[in-house]
């Protein structure tokens, strides 16, 4: 696949992830978020787990995009 692909691929399915991070404020117990300086208080823990998910997929696909890399295959 190209990396053209696998970002197309990882955008679709992060964005149907924060989609579902919008949806589920099911769970109601709040909690307070800190990274470095900045600081959110009150999100559901759902939206929390799910934003960070799609977060990371979606820089995971950027660095593979920007570095070119590609998986390795063995051939007997």
């Amino acid at each position: 696949m190209t990396a053209a692909k696998l970002v197309m691929i990882s955008s679709l399915l992060s964005i149907w992830i924060l989609g579902a991070a919008i949806l589920s404020v099911q769970n109601a117990t709040l909690v307070r978020v800190q990274f470095g300086p900045v600081q959110v208080e009150g999100l559901p823990v759902g939206v929390v787990l799910m934003v960070s998910a799609g977060t990371g997929m979606l820089a995971t696909s950027a660095l593979v995009a920007a570095l070119g890399l590609q998986r390795r295959t063995r051939h007997p």
